[in-house]
């Protein structure tokens, strides 16, 4: 009986102490933090290097030979398009889309290699002032490689855009297992979804598609290019709108179309809708 009556207060002491380990506000606070920052979008997360730039009124503008990694979301657009020789890879769960309207989300000069594993997006990225005619990617000059298995994306405009005026694309090498899409529904006149210059190599194993019409192309290489769509490829366009101009009405939509002395192999599917 006196065991009983010694173990009974212990186990009230025990239920009376375990108020003592209740945490603290600051590890709660810790605790959140590091779930937010966990799981939460990041505002800058790209980071640049060695130049070390940094995010400036919505704009990241890396130097030459710099190596840009985005990691999260960033409300941003990549532009320098004097900067050569420049690295961007976005990695899966990345994002990379501007902040305001009308401007590309990657766009650089001459010698650009990018690995896009996340989500390249832009909104109009060739009607604003930052780079007229520009795409989601805004590629120049010569030497330029885009390797995708994410998905880059544009909205009214041209997902890759190798054709700006005086500073044209060429050997541009394409490496697609992922989407690469264009949706043309306000624009004034049609985008292809891919412009990738004269000399070009595309190597497809995943989307390319073009949703709009007004005669426009899926994927459109200049001369002397060489396209493999690979058995798992698909190259699409959907003619979902006509295009006026006055009495005169542009329609019908085009898979692939290609300058002289190019080739494709085709072991995928290559498709284009009929005039709607």
């Amino acid at each position: 009986m006196k065991t009983d009556r010694h173990t009974r207060p212990r186990h009230k002491h025990a239920a009376a102490d375990s108020t003592r380990f209740r945490p603290r506000p600051t590890a709660i606070a810790l605790a959140v933090c590091a779930l937010l920052g966990s799981g939460g979008h990041a505002w800058a997360a790209c980071t640049a290097a060695p130049s070390g730039a940094t995010l400036s009124a919505g704009l990241l503008a890396p130097a030459s030979g710099d190596t840009v990694n985005c990691t999260a979301l960033t409300e941003a657009a990549i532009v320098n398009t004097a900067a050569t020789g420049t690295t961007v890879t976005v990695a899966a769960g990345g994002e990379v889309r501007s902040a305001t309207l009308q401007a590309p989300a990657i766009a650089l000069g001459a010698g650009v290699s990018i690995t896009n594993a996340g989500i390249l997006f832009a909104d109009r990225p060739g009607d604003g002032t930052s780079v007229r005619n520009g795409g989601t990617v805004t590629i120049r000059g010569a030497g330029n490689t885009i390797n995708n298995s994410g998905t880059i994306e544009a909205r009214d405009g041209t997902a890759i855009q190798g054709l700006i005026s005086g500073s044209r694309a060429t050997g541009t090498v394409l490496t697609n297992s992922g989407v690469i899409r264009n949706t043309n529904d306000t624009a004034a006149s049609g985008h292809a979804a891919v412009n990738i210059g004269d000399n070009a190599q595309v190597t497809n194993s995943g989307t390319i598609e073009m949703r709009g019409g007004g005669t426009r192309e899926a994927l459109s290489a200049g001369a002397g290019s060489q396209i493999d769509n690979q058995a798992s490829g698909v190259i699409r366009a959907v003619e979902t709108r006509t295009y006026t101009s006055g009495s005169f009405v542009t329609s019908g939509a085009t898979g692939v179309q290609m300058g002289a002395n190019s080739t494709l192999v085709n072991a995928g599917r290559i498709e284009a809708s009929a005039p709607i």
